[in-house]
């Protein structure tokens, strides 16, 4: 992505039973990547997200489940 000069930051949503393996894969195939999980209880994720913001980031990985629910905050974050 780098050498394509796509350097990000990119989402990978993927089912939550294959997440470690994205993160597994990314590390071993594109080292260079800093790659975030985004996926846990909503307190959890307010953390990851300070953490994040302040880190930085080129891929984050997180679920469907993340995307289905109706409330306001998961519309927004849709836009």
């Amino acid at each position: 992505l780098h050498e394509a000069d796509r350097p990000g930051p990119h989402l990978v949503v993927a089912p939550a039973s294959v997440l470690d393996n994205w993160a597994r894969e990314l590390s071993a195939w594109c080292p260079a990547l800093r790659t975030a999980k985004y996926h846990g209880a909503r307190a959890q994720r307010h953390a990851m997200q300070a953490d994040l913001d302040a880190k930085g980031f080129d891929v984050v990985l997180t679920t469907y489940t993340y995307f289905e629910g109706e409330g306001e905050a998961n519309v927004v974050d849709r836009r």
